[in-house]
């Protein structure tokens, strides 16, 4: 099984009912997130339809919710790149907020990679770039 595949399940096809959202399930424990008590920055890069859906601002809102730091911006490709940066516990629940954001929607975004960086020292909020 694919990094890709252990990040996602298939969600418009195999939605099965109504009210049903088509974005997918992310396994917040494969999130590679190596210090388990300390702190983490994780840069992902989301595909799918993730720009002109309010995403940069969602995953502002909920990073800053959580108190997390980092910044999002889009890509002329399509795609939306984004760091976050906190405890392991917060970026999975980061995670999980934003896709349950959008899972009563009827179109899908998947993280296409995610990697491990080195914390920021002393970095303070998040923003979104542009």
């Amino acid at each position: 099984m694919g990094f890709f595949d252990r990040f996602t399940s298939q969600s418009a096809s195999n939605s099965g009912g109504q009210g049903q959202g088509a974005a997918p399930l992310v396994d917040v424990n494969s999130l590679p997130l190596p210090n388990a008590s300390g702190l983490n920055r994780l840069h992902a890069t989301f595909t799918g339809r993730c720009q002109g859906v309010g995403f940069r601002y969602t995953a502002a809102s909920i990073a800053d919710s959580l108190g997390l730091s980092g910044w999002v911006r889009n890509h002329m490709d399509g795609s939306v790149e984004l760091e976050i940066q906190g405890s392991s516990s917060g970026i999975r629940r980061f995670m999980q907020k934003l896709f349950a954001a959008y899972a009563r929607y009827r179109f899908a975004f998947q993280i296409a990679k995610a990697t491990a960086e080195d914390p920021i020292p002393g970095e303070t909020g998040f923003k979104v770039r542009y």
